[in-house]
């Protein structure tokens, strides 16, 4: 009888320890994933970030064409305006046609998210530009 006991002790003390065992992988696996997916929501953010800071110069840097592409049009439209560009004018009307349509497909790759298309450039865009 005496073995039996020693034999049921050793089992209930075995099943315990097993079930201590398991109970603690299960938390130590929670917390690993809980960990991996805040480091994961972490470097979702990372991303998002870099996207919206590139997605900016990229916004910035047409905005700059843009404006330089419109200084380029006043220049011509200067030349136009000058008698003494008369004999020149067919070439240079070409030449701002041509200004024209590069500028308002810049303006076409400008998003209106953030602040806004600067006035000019929409002044410009609904006076110029004919879709």
């Amino acid at each position: 009888m005496k073995h039996e006991r020693g034999e049921v002790a050793t089992a209930v003390l075995a099943t315990i320890v097993g079930l201590v065992l398991v109970a603690g992988l299960v938390l130590v696996g929670w917390r690993a994933g809980w960990w991996l997916n805040e480091s994961v929501q972490q470097h979702q953010v990372d991303i998002r970030a870099k996207v919206n800071r590139r997605s900016y110069e990229v916004q910035q840097t047409y905005r700059e064409e843009v404006l330089k592409d419109m200084e380029d049009v006043r220049a011509l439209d200067a030349q136009l305006a000058d008698p003494a560009y008369a004999s020149s004018a067919p070439q240079l009307r070409a030449q701002r046609i041509a200004a024209i349509n590069k500028t308002c497909d810049h303006i076409s790759r400008l998003t209106t998210s953030g602040a806004g298309v600067d006035p000019d450039i929409q002044a410009f865009h609904d006076k110029e530009c004919f879709a």
